[in-house]
């Protein structure tokens, strides 16, 4: 059914399209999904076996794989850490945001680079792998 059929066309055949449509969409969700779950499988041994290795790249005949880590803040205590903020002016730990929980991992690791020590918040490797086609 087009949309320009759809003035022309009775309100319960409508109906019967909208569910048939939204069976078949979760169907294919369903489908999606359970690909999904075995793709995470083979990201998850991936990441196991080049971290084992210490390896940072992988390479098939028609795709290449490589990890990145990315240091990033935990919070552990918001108390502590909208103190030492306040106390520090370090108003760029914060993004600009209508989110009160958003902050800037960038000047959370700028400081942890610099050795400096933030209470309320601790470090954590956040590894992804990256695959691309050759």
């Amino acid at each position: 059914m087009n949309l320009g059929e759809l003035s022309t066309t009775p309100p319960g055949k409508i109906v019967d399209e909208l569910y048939k449509l939204r069976e078949k969409r979760k169907t294919i969700e369903a489908k999606a999904d359970l690909v999904k779950a075995h793709e995470t499988v083979l990201v998850n041994h991936l990441i196991n076996s080049l971290t084992k290795d210490e390896l940072s790249k992988l390479a098939g005949k028609i795709a290449s794989c490589s990890i990145t880590r990315t240091v990033k803040p935990n919070v552990t205590d918001w108390k502590l850490l909208d103190a030492y903020i306040v106390k520090n002016k370090a108003w760029d730990l914060r993004n600009k945001s209508a989110n009160a929980v958003a902050f800037n991992a960038a000047a959370f690791r700028a400081r942890w680079e610099d050795g400096e020590d933030i209470p309320g918040a601790e470090q954590f490797v956040d590894i992804r792998l990256n695959v691309r086609k050759i």
